[in-house]
């Protein structure tokens, strides 16, 4: 609730307050943010003690509901400005973490052989192309060159726990690097995806961090005939962990020659995997922060779209009703009832901005079923033409718009284009030179006038 008082109607610790500031009256309005309370605005009256109206006092309530609303969006967009700073220094934390395990493992080698350069060189490369499937493509290509296989490629796993059947656990081919003659597995769009059946007992290794290699005549079916068909001799597969869970695997395929890996080989390999699982998912969770970003603008835009909306609307309400308070005024307060009604209707032709603002009557005739509207009282603005004037156009038939006639004898407002309206109404509005027309019924004593 809002509380309004002047100084002498608070309490003598609060009013010694207010008197070092000088403060003669003090109202204070409530601001609520999502249901719970969050402060409040204050108005101070140091001049001279005031009494606030209810009215004002409700124009108060609104400005500091508008004022809770503005503070709830500024803490959206700190918030979300805090959340990209945060994923912004994790994402520096995690690059200093990847470019640590590099020079660790640089460091406990005694010589750079040339697998662990091939490692190095593109664990760079993804560090530093920006875009991702160039970066990856780019870093396969040189651990396959590196460890001279014929094909590299990343693999996504499916999800999975303890409760999954193992053997339809899903798998997709995301990335493929292939030597020259070799089969490409990625444009086989049925070899470049499928499950573990035969090949479920690998699923547990791979989590633990573990690597697996076999020869092609060691692989149980039906995965040995899938992979017979693009041409491998030997296998060996490293898998992804990102922050210590398993993300998919790095597949290494001989195809010329069946070729055994040494377990510094696969060692060695392990941290290239990491380092093109990690550039992956960073890339997702980047992408993923961005269009977290655009949604919520579009959804700022929209709500300020609204809000400027309800605003335009509340002042166009406002001259409207103070357009309504004059015309009253000069109609109540006029002796010569014509120029006033005449006068009226030019208040409130100029606050709406219209070019025309008539009074009809409606009378029975034997002529028209419906009856007529006759023409009272015009006003003109300088763009348009006198309807009073107009020969024919003075009294217009309800035969022919009995929903329209309808509509207003049930107390419903008009507001259309000219076009929606049936003939010959529209034809007359049209000479006219009318492109919307508005109307409000009368009423007298409960009766349409």
């Amino acid at each position: 609730e809002s509380v309004w008082r002047v100084i002498d109607e608070f309490p003598p610790r609060t009013r010694s307050h207010f008197e070092r500031l000088a403060i003669q009256s003090s109202g204070v309005v409530p601001i609520f943010l999502e249901g719970r309370y969050f402060g409040c605005v204050a108005f101070d009256d140091c001049l001279r003690p005031r009494q606030w109206s209810q009215q004002e006092i409700d124009v108060l309530a609104a400005a500091a509901e508008s004022i809770g609303a503005a503070l709830h969006r500024k803490q959206l967009v700190d918030r979300f400005v805090e959340e990209r700073i945060r994923a912004e220094q994790e994402r520096s934390q995690q690059l200093e973490r990847l470019n640590a395990e590099l020079q660790q493992t640089l460091d406990r080698l005694e010589s750079r052989d040339r697998i662990l350069e091939a490692t190095a060189t593109a664990a760079n490369t993804l560090l530093t192309v920006e875009n991702l499937d160039e970066a990856v493509n780019t870093a396969l290509k040189i651990i396959g060159e590196g460890l001279d296989t014929d094909r590299v490629a990343v693999i996504e796993m499916e999800s999975f726990d303890r409760s999954s059947n193992l053997s339809l656990v899903g798998w997709q081919v995301l990335y493929e690097w292939d030597s020259l003659n070799t089969v490409s597995q990625l444009l086989h769009s049925d070899l470049a995806r499928g499950n573990h059946e035969g090949i479920e007992a690998w699923l547990e290794p791979w989590v633990r961090g573990e690597s697996v290699s076999c020869l092609i005549e060691d692989l149980p079916e039906p995965f040995r005939s899938r992979q017979a068909a693009i041409g491998v001799k030997s296998l060996h597969i490293v898998p992804i962990l990102i922050n210590g869970k398993f993300w998919g695997t790095i597949g290494v395929d001989d195809c010329l020659e069946a070729k055994r890996r040494s377990p510094a080989e696969l060692a060695v390999l392990k941290t290239a995997a990491a380092c093109i699982g990690s550039a992956i998912q960073r890339d997702r969770t980047q992408k993923a922060i961005l269009q977290a970003e655009q949604e919520r603008s579009q959804e700022l835009e929209r709500l300020n779209a609204e809000l400027r909306q309800t605003l335009d609307r509340l002042q166009a309400r406002d001259l409207l009703l103070d357009a309504t308070a004059e015309a009253a005024s000069v109609v109540l307060s006029d002796t010569d009832f014509d120029r006033a009604i005449r006068a009226a209707l030019e208040t409130l032709g100029t606050s709406v901005d219209c070019d025309r603002v008539e009074v009809f009557q409606h009378f029975d005739t034997p002529e028209q079923s419906m009856g007529v509207l006759r023409l009272l009282y015009e006003w003109d603005s300088v763009y348009a033409s006198s309807q009073m004037t107009h020969p024919t156009l003075t009294e217009i038939a309800q035969d022919g718009q009995e929903e329209l006639w309808l509509r207003l004898r049930a107390g419903e407002c008009l507001s259309d284009p000219v076009e929606d309206y049936p003939e010959p109404f529209r034809s007359g509005q049209i000479e006219l030179g009318v492109q919307s027309t508005h109307s409000v019924p009368i009423f007298v004593d409960g009766q349409y006038w």
